[in-house]
Parts: C-alpha cells; structure tokens; sequence
C-alpha cells in the first residue's frame, strides 16, 4: 500500500515522519466504510514479535480484515507487515480497477 499512497516505488518506510505522512495520508484517502480498525483483545507475544486479526466480522457489522505482525526491539518497530484476507484484497483489487478506468 505504501507505493500506492505515497505515489512511489519501494513499500518500506523508516522513521517517524515517513510513518507519519503515511498514516496521515492513508486515513485521508481511505477507499469505504469497511476499513475500520476493531480488533478484540487476544494477542500473540513471545518477546520480540507481536502480531494480531481485524477479524472481518466486528460488532457493528463487516470490515476488512488483516492480520498485523511486528518486530520489536525494545519499544522500537523494527519491521511491520499487513497480511490482507480474501475480503479486503477483493475491496483492494475492485477500488484498484476503479481508479484504473477513471484515469
């Protein structure tokens, strides 16, 4: 997604500030009401990598759904990685098209 947001070539970002346009710009642009960030409270932890599900099915009704795993290094993210489900890449995919057609 970082290559499509932020108008360039690599997908990795470093550093706060380039975190921080990212996420700035990514919220702006988000594509429907289905990315929504609900989560429950189960976790996995085993020191050094934290990962958790947006489970497509949340309390007020469907959304996206992604998995999160990070690396950690004392309070530093070291790596950071969204794994999408079939739902979220058919929204990904559809919006894609879309914006494809209209350019």
């Amino acid at each position: 997604m970082v290559p499509r947001i932020l108008g360039r070539q690599s997908g990795v970002l470093q550093g706060k500030e380039a975190l921080a346009r990212f996420f700035a710009e990514g919220g702006r642009r988000r594509p429907n009401e289905l990315v929504r960030w609900h989560r429950n409270e189960t976790y996995l932890w085993d020191g050094r990598h934290l990962s958790w599900e947006y489970l497509r099915a949340a309390p007020d009704g469907d959304q996206v759904d992604i998995a999160e795993v990070m690396e950690l290094s004392g309070r530093y993210i070291i790596a950071h990685r969204i794994y999408w489900g079939w739902f979220g890449t058919e929204m990904l995919i559809a919006h894609a098209v879309a914006h494809a057609q209209r350019a």
